[in-house]
């Protein structure tokens, strides 16, 4: 039974079902019952009353549960009852509201990107460890490491250290900026560790703004929001403290394809005096300005912008539409992007000209593509020729360009050279290479739901596509990108989220769990679903729609859980780089100089930052690290390291026995069978399951005696460093009068053979740090 609270209730939430539900008292009040059929009402309005218990089933039939309320409610809701009175004296008042909230359907979306946190959050706990934040991975201590240089070593944030300011300005400025805001230098680390969420919050509300534009169906809005929840390419990239600098790029991207979305729906020259297209042109040049400043790869963000121009174009000429109108506000928000661009490189020295002109050129080649649609709109050419004289000055355009500015073509063929990069970096592994399941790990099954319905999409033909034309070249661009690196699927999976959540409402539809989605074609009342919101909780639909979503989504579920913590920094790691530090600030080493770390270069900006503070490049240890590791001679391997290091770090690994990875990691530097021990390098720590060492370089104290001659003296004293203890030996060669050398890198009491016996010699802690002798008396 409805009340006369529960129809107002109704009513303020959803004022569009005023008329519908006037028009039914009207039918109502002439009959008992009646049939849907007999009401002028679309079946999306009807289901709604229906679902609120404002028009109850009798049989066969519907009628209205309390008319009464209806009728006293509706009265209460009229224009003439809201008004004031005015006389024809008066001018009447301009009235002012706020746009309606539904608020189910802002809790529905609030509760999708609540799982959007979740997702990417869950790991806080190997993220603030112990006072201190730990990042995840490796390039995130690249990014901190400039952040907290602009915060201390220059005046203004927005004079960025060179190195950064032709990389990544305009993220470690804006990081820098928010993070001064919240408290300095201490709170680097936890703006940097909360940004990618941060990122994927707003990239997601975008994303559920792109679909309801496109679509007109906040169910299918809300599933994409819900799918790049759980799309494992792209919660790797925005989980909490993986802070590189994709997240970031997200952001402008989603920002840029939606201003375009918009745009996209100018036709007529009367749009034009709309504040919309306006807004949206101002959100254009944001977002490609800030593409353009953030990535020295920037550019090739750009490109689905040159290709939806001249197709947008076609598209115009083919409706006989005038392109410069439909496209005034796309050259208005390229002008302020390249506007900005330039600003940023004249002002701040960011970027190179070759990255900042980028928009420049894009704005003159939309200009030049719009006028050449316009002229054919006026002259009445077919949209052939348009096509061909299209591609005969984007080719005419690329062949001045790439022999006029060779700075030009030297940044497009490294462009190119990124994106066809090969190497052992995961990143730039290509989707399909590799382990045959990989894309699996990376989109679960949404590869699988969404390429079909974008493929679908692009082949449909409706009267004019131009908004859903954005979206797919979107998507295909980074389709295309991903199978040459992966590094793009986080690009991908923000626009390939509407097409699989349009797949997974069609799915639930094809097993009745809902209306199916219906698309292009918003003529019919049945498919602009704009303002729905679910009916009361059934508890059987729920456990449907929920098994369907496991079925569909489990696997991403699973896999974003495990990306996400799979990049987190692992307990054996930060409790050396820990133990570490603690050491190096004991013994006074501050600078890198006194204090690096060689390790494996994918943990190496992790150790350095905290021993050091120095993460800006793991250069030195990507060259060198793997080829020391496999000498089998000692005195090579040492001589590699030029007095640069003071730490090196190992982990478990199977190696041949005579390699310096396998006489340091397994034998801590200790003789073992007939493989002789490490004079220079000392065990100084192990994690509780030994699956890291730390060990220092040091000169070595040699030890001088004498012994039986022609033979072998061992040298042997216990050791006790954190996480284990052992036996270190020695063993050296003496000559014809029985004299002999060895170098030892532990400090301690060395039982040493001479002529007359064993003796016991104390080698101090100095002596090995400073390559002292000890000699052994009679």
């Amino acid at each position: 039974m409805a009340d006369g609270r529960r129809v107002e209730d109704l009513l303020a939430d959803r004022p569009d079902l005023q008329s519908p539900l006037a028009a039914i008292l009207d039918v109502d009040a002439e009959t008992d019952t009646w049939t849907f059929e007999d009401i002028p009402v679309d079946s999306g309005a009807f289901g709604e009353l229906v679902a609120n218990d404002i028009v109850e089933k009798e049989g066969d039939e519907y009628r209205l549960a309390d008319p009464d309320a209806v009728r006293t409610a509706l009265q209460d809701d009229s224009p003439a009852e809201r008004a004031p009175a005015t006389d024809a004296g008066t001018a009447p008042s301009v009235e002012v509201s706020l746009p309606t909230v539904n608020t189910r359907a802002a809790g529905l979306l609030a509760g999708a990107l609540v799982l959007v946190v979740v997702m990417r959050s869950f790991v806080v706990g190997s993220i603030f460890r112990d006072g201190a934040v730990v990042l995840s991975g490796n390039d995130p201590y690249f990014y901190r490491y400039w952040v907290e240089q602009t915060l201390t070593s220059t005046e203004s944030l927005t004079d960025l250290p060179f190195d950064i300011e032709r990389g990544e300005p305009l993220l470690v400025a804006t990081l820098a900026w928010i993070a001064d805001l919240a408290g300095g230098i201490n709170t680097a680390g936890a703006i940097l560790a909360v940004y990618p969420v941060v990122s994927a919050v707003l990239t997601a509300g975008l994303l559920y703004w792109l679909t309801l534009r496109l679509t007109n169906d906040r169910r299918i809005a809300l599933a994409s929001v819900v799918v790049l929840a759980v799309m494992p390419g792209h919660g790797l990239r925005t989980a909490l403290g993986f802070a590189d600098h994709h997240a970031f790029d997200y952001v402008w991207l989603a920002l840029t394809a939606a201003a375009l979305v918009a745009l996209a729906d100018v036709k007529r020259r009367e749009h034009l005096s709309e504040s919309g297209p306006w807004l949206a042109a101002l959100a254009l040049g944001i977002g490609v300005g800030a593409q353009t400043l953030a990535w020295d790869n920037g550019p090739l963000l750009l490109v689905p912008i040159a290709a939806l121009v001249p197709l947008r174009v076609l598209i115009d000429v083919h409706t006989d539409r005038s392109p410069s109108v439909t496209h005034i506000p796309v050259i208005v928000g390229l002008a302020l992007a390249a506007c900005l661009a330039v600003f940023g490189h004249v002002r701040y020295g960011w970027h190179t000209q070759v990255v900042t002109v980028t928009p420049v050129l894009l704005l003159a080649g939309t200009v030049a593509v719009v006028a050449v649609g316009e002229l054919a709109h006026r002259i009445g050419r077919p949209v052939r020729d348009v096509a061909i004289l299209e591609a005969l000055s984007a080719a005419i355009g690329l062949a001045i360009a790439w022999t006029t500015f060779p700075d030009l073509r030297e940044r497009l063929l490294r462009g190119l050279g990124v994106i066809g990069r090969t190497d052992n970096i995961a990143e730039v592994n290509a989707l399909f290479s590799g382990d045959a399941l990989g894309f699996l790990l990376l989109f679960g099954l949404f590869l699988f739901l969404g390429v079909p319905v974008l493929a679908w999409v692009s082949y449909r033909r409706s009267p004019d596509r131009s908004p859903w034309l954005v979206a797919c070249v979107y998507a295909w661009y980074f389709f295309i990108l991903s199978l040459f690196q992966v590094r793009f699927t986080g690009q991908l999976g923000i626009f390939l989220s509407p097409f699989a959540a349009i797949g997974f409402v069609w799915l639930a539809a094809t097993v009745d769990l809902t209306r199916p989605p219906v698309l292009f074609d918003t003529a019919d009342g049945d498919s602009d679903l704009s303002d729905w919101v679910p009916r009361r909780p059934d508890t059987s639909t729920v456990a449907a729609l929920l098994a369907l979503f496991v079925l569909v989504g489990g696997l991403g579920v699973m896999q974003t859980a495990i990306k996400v913590e799979q990049v987190t920094t692992d307990d054996d790691v930060y409790e050396t780089a820990a133990w570490m530090a603690d050491y190096a600030d004991e013994q006074g080493w501050h600078s890198p100089s006194e204090s690096y770390v060689f390790s494996e270069w994918g943990w190496n900006r992790l150790y350095n930052y905290f021993v050091n503070g120095e993460s800006r490049s793991y250069g030195y240890a990507r060259s060198n690290y793997q080829t020391f590791m496999t000498q089998t001679e000692p005195a090579e391997a040492t001589s590699m390291l030029a007095d640069r290091v003071r730490f090196t770090v190992t982990r478990d690994r199977d190696t041949d026995a005579r390699m310096m990875h396998a006489r340091l990691h397994d034998n801590l530097g200790s003789r073992e069978n007939d493989v002789a021990g490490l004079g220079q390098y000392r065990a100084v720590f192990t994690t509780a399951d030994g699956s890291r060492k730390a060990f220092l370089v040091v000169p070595g104290a040699t030890i001088r005696g004498s012994g039986p001659a022609n033979t072998t003296v061992d040298a042997t004293t216990d050791v006790d460093i954190p996480g284990t203890s052992f036996t270190y030996e020695r063993r050296a060669a003496t000559n014809a009068t029985g004299a002999y050398a060895v170098r030892v890198a532990q400090p301690g009491s060395y039982d040493v053979p001479t002529a007359n016996g064993t003796v016991t010699v104390a080698v101090p802690e100095s002596a090995v740090m400073n390559g002292a002798t000890v000699a052994v008396g009679e």
